[in-house]
């Protein structure tokens, strides 16, 4: 799959995506690195070259409150320790916090011109430090300053869904006044309207091309934080949006056309104060730690082996490749300070390209512990959601408009799939109690497990019952009771292609449960694809679907009067009377394809005149239309997609024989179509509590008349539409069938 560079988020594009690990809105052209940078590696490369580490907004290199007094909150807090021990020269770049991209970039490129001194540098950028890195780069071109490489982290290339969202929050009214507030205390404004999706997309991205010489990477992150963090609820607000995301940046927006690493783990949260907890929590890992008297610079090894990552690599592909595939544990004393390193991960067993019912799903949960830790269980739970998001329409102009009606949105979560097995310590399956605590060695554990997957939805449970979140005030989000109906159904496909509005994933997820209220439980997640097996099929009756039209063509103009030459054959002369047909499309009743299978159609012509002109079919055209219902509380939104079968042009075949009588039924030849299978990559039918698929098959036939060798350049498209049902082509065995009979 190929992606234009900083292309604009559109559902076309995303339904195109595939899933590389555990979400479906993953481009398969990254590659999850959640495992890579567990533990610090016993020697790195030192780059030839300084790297230049440049913040984003509102960032800083180092701030100090009582000059020495108080020990300072460092934004690259530890990682330019950590670098530095390894034998890299490193430049903390310092740009206005919230000064538009022009201001930070000319900032940038002077704070590298004086201290690189005319070296080489690379440039490793975070959030919008990357923009500005790009500018510099592509439109100022400094002198003394040669870039080999730009390496950007979590930086909105295509913008941010959030800033577009607190926009819209604010409104334009509010706007003057909240910027006085930010240069009333010294602050620009330019970044802010620079961050959103339409200044990404129409002004930044055409004018900012890569610069040829200059190598490019990226980096994003799919995180889920903590209920107490202060990023949940933008995680909301941007997962609504545009998908995984790291608490404001999705990985969409952290894309580019370069070599691309998507993080997919809690550790994230972790990695360094700014790229984790945010701005808003730095104090709790910076200042407050200082002033209970830990060091401020403790830091984990996640963070530290990442950055050692992307530096060490030096700017090229073939290192940075090197690096992500060698995995050596190692427990350095050196960085002890941090909280003790705990890495979990799920590891599927022969992984299958997809699963259906009553398989087996089975693997192993990795537990890798630096240090001896406490834990209460280690639960693993295979669940599937079917998620759906609409916005409420307006109130009518007679209803009064409260203030947060244009931002509420309604919201339905069913656990589909629900299935529990607790791996440690080994009871029956159920989670022990909250005051169970065991002590778990430094090393590397690993705990099986195995889950059936069952044939039907499971929401119905009262236990699994989500609530609709609407948006309430200005800056958060606002959960609140829902009732929801249910349907018992077989469990539907998974089902991507509309971010933000409707998802149906599976996934098998472990939980690392921690007695300790200080200490947050370790998660971790990968999804899988499922496909349902075809449920049993209705005797055939023998009888067929038809849909019909009639079409008669109107009598040709005047001639051409075209000058032909002296051995030009002359025109047949039209008769006043043009052919006039019945078009027919017929299927098995009942109308069921089957993916990786032909369509099983037929089309007949009839015959319904004494016109002395031939009929000819010029082009076929035969189309699958999905319909997808998507429903959230009392609000409901149809989406409609394509999926081509047939296109065939510039035919010229003759149907039937004008000298055949009225009533005359001609077939066509089925070799046209019978050869071209279903996509695999259709969803089969299915209808679930808050979403339906449906499917219509459209065939298009074009005619026209005249003689062999001399069609008329009238051409008619005659639409035929009628309903059709998706199966899998999962064929059960004989004996399941007859179990579910």
């Amino acid at each position: 799959m190929v992606y234009s560079c900083y292309q604009p988020l559109t559902p076309q594009l995303l339904d195109k995506a595939e899933s590389p690990s555990s979400d479906p809105k993953i481009n398969d052209l990254e590659r999850a690195i959640e495992d890579d940078f567990a533990t610090i590696r016993e020697k790195y490369a030192t780059p030839k070259y300084p790297i230049v580490l440049a913040h984003g907004l509102m960032g800083f290199d180092k701030l100090k409150f009582a000059g020495d007094l108080i020990p300072g909150v460092e934004y690259w807090r530890g990682i330019v320790e950590a670098l530095e021990a390894n034998g890299v020269e490193v430049i903390t770049a310092s740009v206005p916090p919230s000064a538009s991209i022009e201001e930070r970039a000319l900032k940038l490129g002077q704070d590298i011109a004086e201290k690189a001194n005319g070296r080489s540098v690379n440039i490793i950028a975070h959030s919008m430090g990357g923009l500005d890195a790009r500018y510099m780069i592509s439109r100022l071109k400094p002198e003394n300053v040669e870039v080999l490489s730009l390496t950007t982290v979590a930086t909105p290339h295509r913008g941010s869904a959030f800033a577009d969202f607190m926009f819209d929050e604010i409104g334009p009214a509010n706007l003057p006044t909240l910027y006085k507030i930010f240069e009333g205390v010294g602050l620009g404004t330019g970044a802010f309207s620079q961050l959103t999706t339409k200044f990404m997309a129409e002004e930044f991205n055409p004018k900012t091309p890569d610069k040829p010489g200059v190598q490019y990477f990226s980096y994003g992150a799919d995180v889920h934080p903590s209920f107490w963090s202060a990023f949940k609820q933008p995680h909301k607000v941007v997962e609504k949006l545009e998908g995984p995301n790291d608490g404001l940046r999705s990985i969409w927006t952290s894309r580019t056309c370069w070599p691309k690493r998507a993080y997919d783990a809690r550790q994230w949260l972790e990695t360094c104060h700014v790229f984790t907890r945010g701005k808003a929590d730095y104090w709790e890992l910076g200042f407050e730690a200082s002033l209970w008297g830990q060091p401020a610079t403790q830091i984990t090894y996640f963070s530290i082996a990442v950055h050692y990552g992307i530096s060490m690599s030096g700017g090229g592909i073939r290192a940075q490749a090197a690096l992500l595939r060698s995995a050596v544990p190692l427990s350095v004393e050196s960085f002890r300070h941090g909280a003790p390193a705990m890495s979990v991960r799920v590891h599927l067993d022969n992984p299958h390209a997809f699963y259906t019912n009553l398989d087996f799903i089975s693997g192993k949960i990795v537990l890798n512990l630096l240090t001896d830790e406490t834990i209460s269980a280690i639960v693993v739970k295979l669940e599937g959601e079917s998620r759906t998001v609409l916005i409420k329409p307006p109130p009518m102009p007679h209803e009064p408009r409260r203030r947060d009606d244009r931002s509420r949105i309604a919201m339905e979560n069913h656990k589909i799939l629900y299935r529990l097995q607790t791996v440690f310590p080994t009871v029956s399956g159920k989670t022990p109690t909250a005051k169970a605590s065991f002590t778990l060695g430094a090393g590397h554990h690993e705990y099986p497990f195995r889950f059936k997957i069952p044939f039907n939805t499971m929401c119905g449970d009262p236990e699994m019952q989500a609530v609709g979140v609407g948006l309430g005030g200005r800056l958060g989000l606002m959960e609140m009771p829902m009732l929801q109906t249910h349907i018992r159904k077989p469990l539907p496909p998974s089902l991507g292609g509309f971010p933000g509005e409707a998802e149906i994933r599976y996934f098998v997820k472990v939980t690392v449960q921690r007695p300790s209220i200080w200490k947050e439980n370790r998660r971790n997640e990968v999804g899988f694809k499922f496909m349902p097996i075809e449920r049993p099929r209705p005797q055939s009756s023998g009888a067929e679907a038809f849909a019909r039209r009639p079409y008669a063509f109107q009598a040709s103009p005047v001639p051409n009067n075209k000058k032909r030459g002296m051995f030009a054959r002359q025109p047949t002369s039209l008769s006043p009377l043009p052919p006039s047909v019945l078009i027919d499309a017929r299927l098995p009743s009942p109308s069921i394809l089957v993916c990786r299978k032909p369509v099983p159609l037929r089309i007949i012509v009839k015959k319904q005149n004494d016109s002395p002109e031939y009929t000819f079919l010029v082009g076929l055209h035969i189309d699958l239309v999905a319909k997808t219902e998507v429903r959230a509380q009392d609000v409901m939104r149809e989406e409609l997609s394509t999926f081509p079968i047939v296109n065939l042009q510039g035919l010229s075949i003759a149907i039937g024989d004008p000298s055949n009588p009225v009533g005359t039924e001609t077939e066509l030849d089925d070799k046209l179509w019978d050869r071209v299978q279903l996509p695999p990559t259709v969803t089969p039918s299915f209808h679930i509590c808050n979403l339906t698929r449906k499917y219509e098959l459209q065939v298009r036939v074009v005619l026209s008349y005249g003689y062999p060798g001399e069609i008329q350049p009238q051409k008619q498209i005659v639409p035929l539409r009628f309903p059709v049902e998706v199966y899998s082509g999962v064929t059960p065995s004989p004996a399941l069938l007859n179990a579910l009979a």
